[in-house]
């Protein structure tokens, strides 16, 4: 017999961007506050008459919105510093912690231009943006066959980002595909946007989730086809 058992996002979400822009912009914006950075980005996103004689425009003839800087990252996805909620067949809530099996670093931005100390040029000027967005943010579903959802075998992955920590990732068991984050129900308030500039080097831009997929299916399937009764005599079912 098949059912279905739903796991809650956190309560909180939000959607990220990381791509490149000019020297000049981030040599503009990062001597300024982060609210007046805001503000432009928003205009520039929202205002079909804004207008700015600035050279840190972020882009040439036509202005590219915000959300479109994303030639390095973007994705829309739960904070990871808040429980899941797992919803069984039978209306059962259950709050709890995932196994977290890798962390994705994508973090390293830097206010000053090392290109100007060095000779390798291997820093690009980057704008980074995030929202964070309260209340129901998705779910994922499990579709299990004459069993009973085990926890330990419900597997994430993150992503920490300048602007927080985010889930990255989901698998259940042994299967290496990722569950699909539904958010055809969700219903979330902005409660914030935060947005920085700098300097990613080169290789850090490379750190993409497809090329760190590998290390981490490798983790996720040890970990749940490990033994969780005992580990060297360590009675681990108090654990579960």
């Amino acid at each position: 017999m098949k059912n279905i058992t739903k796991i809650i996002a956190p309560y909180y979400s939000g959607e990220f961007t990381m791509g490149t822009v000019t020297k000049e912009f981030v040599e503009y914006w990062s001597s300024k506050e982060e609210h007046d950075l805001l503000e432009y980005l928003h205009e520039v996103n929202w205002s079909e008459d804004f207008e700015s004689a600035s050279p840190t425009e972020t882009g040439t003839e036509d202005r590219i919105p915000f959300h479109e800087i994303d030639d390095i990252e973007h994705f829309n996805m739960p904070y990871t510093d808040s429980s899941f909620m797992l919803i069984s067949h039978n209306d059962e809530e259950v709050e709890f912690k995932p196994y977290a099996c890798n962390v994705r670093y994508i973090n390293n931005v830097i206010s000053h231009n090392p290109n100007e100390d060095e000779s390798d040029k291997n820093y690009v000027p980057v704008l980074v943006y995030a929202t964070t967005e309260k209340g129901n943010c998705g779910h994922w579903s499990v579709e299990l066959n004459n069993e009973k959802f085990d926890k330990n075998k419900f597997v994430i992955s993150t992503v920490q980002t300048p602007l927080g920590r985010f889930v990255d990732g989901v698998w259940y068991g042994n299967s290496d595909d990722e569950l699909y984050f539904d958010t055809c129900e969700a219903s979330t308030i902005t409660k914030a946007a935060s947005a920085k500039v700098g300097w990613l080097h080169k290789n850090w831009c490379l750190r993409s989730k497809q090329n760190t997929l590998g290390k981490v299916l490798k983790v996720k399937n040890k970990h749940v086809n490990l033994e969780k009764s005992s580990i060297q005599g360590l009675d681990l079912s108090k654990f579960s």
